[in-house]
C-alpha cells in the first residue's frame, strides 16, 4: 500500500486497504483468531483509510489544475492540499 501512495496511485492503495479491511474483519490478518467479526475496530480503521485514500484519488482526478504548477511541474502546496498533490 505504501508503494502505491508514494507512486500516487491512490486508487490502488485504497483497494488494498479495503481488501485489508475485509481480511481483518474475518480475522485472517491483524486478529486474535479466524472468525466472523474478530477485530471490528481494526477493520473499521482499515476501511476508513480506504475511504480517505479513495477520496484523495477522486479529488486529485476532479481538480487536476491544483496538481500542475504554472510551468507544468508539480505545484508547491501546504499540508491542507496534500490530497490534491497525491
Amino acid at each position: 500500500m505504501t508503494v502505491f501512495i508514494i507512486d500516487r496511485e491512490l486508487d490502488k492503495a485504497a483497494a488494498f486497504a479495503a481488501a485489508g479491511a475485509i481480511l481483518t474483519f474475518f480475522g485472517f490478518i491483524h486478529g486474535e483468531g479466524i472468525g466472523f467479526g474478530r477485530s471490528p475496530e481494526v477493520a473499521l480503521a482499515c476501511l476508513a483509510v480506504a475511504v480517505m485514500l479513495f477520496a484523495c484519488h477522486r479529488y486529485a482526478t476532479v481538480m487536476p489544475h491544483l496538481i500542475e504548477g504554472a510551468h507544468g511541474g508539480a505545484a508547491t502546496a501546504g499540508a491542507a492540499e496534500w490530497c490534491a498533490l497525491a
